[in-house]
């Protein structure tokens, strides 16, 4: 039970660290919007491509 108590506070932990990286992040780089803007376009288009490809794996089956 200890550990299971250690592993969710070590997981707290981490968490909270990882987002205040990203805030800190976000503050120093103007770009850093755009960037997730352009990451998120770009795996819209992946999962289009994606569903297309099965699609057409159906259509030919």
């Amino acid at each position: 039970m200890l550990l299971n108590i250690t592993t969710v506070i070590a997981m707290i932990v981490i968490g909270w660290v990882v987002w205040v990286t990203v805030q800190r992040r976000e503050k120093s780089d103007e770009s850093f919007q755009d960037k997730l803007d352009q990451d998120d376009e770009r795996a819209r288009r992946g999962r289009e491509a994606e569903t297309a490809y099965r699609q057409a794996q159906r259509d030919r089956d």
